[in-house]
């Protein structure tokens, strides 16, 4: 049987991207080499990571993004601060926090949930968290508290899910789209 390491994610337009990268960018230049950094292609906002799927599960997944994604229509987000997982003291992950129509993205997210359920994935344990990875802090590394770097707020409409391939690569993750459902699309 074989499997494919998969997530469901919505992309990101490329002035958004650009953004980020210039966050990026300045926090590159405090941390360097202590943190892998996310390239613009990897960048997106994560719904739901699937892990090591069996290709015979991917159709049945994708029927229930797709019945997920019908029952809402497109909503806009922005782009709205910095933070860091565990704690902006202790930083492990370095993110991008997310504004705008909150609401719209977490009934999303519950519906794919609970789509994703009916088919045999197990529920999340931690609460849902929109963000965007920008870098991971590498094993070992000591890093100080985030510097005050300020996130342009810019916005974007939400208008579909994707369900990607993760390959691992040594020089990275190689991200692959699967399927696109439109947000509001028909099932």
């Amino acid at each position: 049987m074989s499997e494919v390491r998969a997530f469901i994610a919505i992309p990101l337009p490329g002035d958004v991207k650009a953004g980020l990268m210039d966050a990026r960018h300045a926090l590159k230049t405090t941390y360097g080499r202590s943190a892998r950094w996310v390239g613009p292609e990897n960048l997106h906002l994560t719904l739901k990571f699937l892990g090591n799927t069996p290709e015979e599960q991917l159709a049945s997944l994708e029927e229930g993004m797709s019945r997920s994604v019908a029952g809402t229509g497109s909503f806009t987000l922005c782009l709205d601060r910095l933070g860091a997982f565990p704690s902006v003291a202790r930083p492990r992950v370095f993110w991008a926090g997310l504004g705008g129509e909150l609401d719209r993205l977490e009934s999303l997210y519950s519906a794919l949930e609970k789509e994703l359920v009916k088919r045999g994935v197990a529920p999340d344990r931690r609460r849902f968290a929109a963000h965007i990875t920008i870098g991971r802090v590498r094993e070992g590394a000591s890093v100080a508290a985030l510097p005050g770097i300020e996130l342009q707020r810019l916005g974007f409409t939400a208008k579909e899910v994707v369900l990607f391939r993760s390959t691992l690569k040594p020089g990275g993750p190689l991200y692959t789209p699967l399927t696109v459902s439109t947000i509001g699309g028909i099932v």
